[in-house]
């Protein structure tokens, strides 16, 4: 338990949460190499908590809206306008009928998508480089 007064408190997880974030931890090559576990989640929850911080403050750039059949739906706030993101699957690669192109920040931000991006992956695709 932390002494009082020292800026730290405990905080409780369940025991499958705790691997999961001890396996991140571990797979992280980008971390430096004498940071403890508890500092790294540490760092990764005031990120989270900036992130959504500055998500409220500023709102959001893009937000994705649904998937259905080959198309995403998302809207651009600072575009003004709904925007729609293609799936070919032939080609496994996303199309953003906005830019007409296959690498901006739409195609980008669908990568980002959980639901999304497990489709993806499920059909074969991959990021791109």
């Amino acid at each position: 338990m932390p002494k009082k007064g020292s800026g730290w408190t405990n905080l409780t997880v369940r025991v499958e949460v705790k691997h999961q974030l001890e396996a991140i931890y571990k797979k992280d090559d980008k971390r430096p190499p004498n940071q403890t576990f508890n500092a790294y989640i540490d760092n990764f929850l005031m990120d989270y908590i900036d992130y959504n911080k500055k998500l409220r403050e500023y709102g959001a750039f893009l937000e994705f809206n649904n998937a259905f059949d080959n198309h995403i739906l998302l809207t651009d706030n600072f575009l003004h306008k709904p925007v729609v993101v293609t799936v070919k699957a032939e080609a496994k690669k996303l199309w953003c009928e906005t830019h007409d192109n296959d690498c901006c920040v739409h195609i980008g931000f669908c990568f980002g998508i959980k639901k999304v991006y497990e489709k993806l992956i499920d059909n074969g695709f991959r990021p791109p480089k």
